[in-house]
């Protein structure tokens, strides 16, 4: 290729807006593009096959990033540092109170304050592996390589996210935490207390999110405009005054329509606006993905294992998050 491969590199550019916008495309630079990685798959020596490791890399990390900023970030208080530094999340401690009193009373001290926490990460890992002659003859698909191994890592990161806070929120109780055999009125007081920190946003799987279509009738008549919009998109838009979102969660795979990635029933209720760093759970996305290949060449396989540092907690004294479940599904 000439010059050293960056993530900055015109063909990761290109690469990456033929994944994400192919019809912006111009036709000279996509084919520059598939030049490049035509020569790099005809002669696979050590040097090639480094570039096309480290492009592939490059393009899982960005398509990772876009999506799993969808979601994080309306969940989490969210740090990104460079490779080998530490994320702080501010917490507020105390809060100040008032007193109505006396003249010449003294006032009573309220100590309040910040203190900082770091969090450790941990690593997703993901490890495709192509057959070398595939690899010359153009029978991979790039694009489908970069969105599966992608979509298996975020959605590893989705899956800790999820066991996060159930394992901690189930304890809470009202009007924190909420259960039932189907999306009941008990999420009615969690949607109440966290629209007090900001405008609520209900985030569910498709099946749960259906569910409210009931709920959202009065006196067991449904209103047209509802009945209109979720007939066009099989959802609502809202509940009580909460935005209702899909959570991306598709099935393991075609064969099994039942098993999906997340629970189905897990719905968690944010408060739009506040502020981040109020928000109990912490993630911190360390560097980009590191990548390795290695070639095997009693089986003319190449592998491509890819690393990112990510770190997933709770670290903070304030509940600013409702969680609900669905245990019907």
């Amino acid at each position: 290729m000439g010059e050293k491969l960056t993530k900055d590199s015109f063909i990761v550019e290109i690469c990456s807006q033929i994944m994400t916008k192919p019809n912006e495309v111009k036709n000279e630079d996509y084919q520059k593009a598939q030049a490049v990685l035509m020569e790099l798959a005809k002669t696979p020596n050590p040097n090639n096959l480094y570039e096309l490791a480290q492009l592939v890399g490059f393009l899982v990390d960005d398509k990772f990033i876009a999506n799993v900023n969808q979601y994080v970030d309306t969940l989490a208080d969210v740090k990104r540092v460079n490779l080998g530094d530490k994320a702080e999340f501010k917490m507020q401690r105390g809060t100040i109170t008032a007193l109505w009193q006396a003249k010449g009373s003294t006032a009573r001290r309220t100590m309040v304050g910040t203190k900082y926490s770091t969090l450790e990460t941990d690593e997703i890992s993901c490890g495709p592996a192509i057959e070398i002659e595939q690899l010359q003859n153009g029978q991979i698909n790039f694009t489908n390589l970069v969105n599966q191994a992608s979509e298996a890592m975020e959605y590893k990161l989705a899956n800790k996210i999820e066991t996060v806070i159930e394992a901690y929120w189930d304890d809470l109780g009202s009007p924190w935490y909420a259960s039932g055999n189907g999306v009941t009125p008990a999420i009615d007081a969690i949607i109440t207390a966290i629209g007090r920190l900001g405008s609520p946003i209900v985030l569910g799987d498709l099946a749960l999110i259906q569910k409210f279509v009931p709920l959202a009738g009065f006196n067991g008549v449904v209103p047209d405009g509802i009945v209109v919009d979720f007939h066009r998109t099989g959802l609502i838009g809202s509940y009580r005054g909460a935005r209702l979102m899909q959570l991306s969660n598709p099935l393991f795979n075609d064969i099994d329509m039942t098993t999906t990635w997340l629970d189905k029933g897990y719905a968690y209720i944010v408060p739009a606006g506040a502020d981040t760093s109020s928000r109990p759970l912490k993630v911190v996305f360390e560097g980009g993905i590191e990548t390795f290949e290695t070639r095997f060449t009693q089986s003319r396989i190449l592998e491509i294992d890819m690393y990112k540092k990510v770190g997933v907690g709770l670290a903070s004294i304030r509940y600013g998050l409702g969680f609900y479940e669905d245990t019907g599904l």
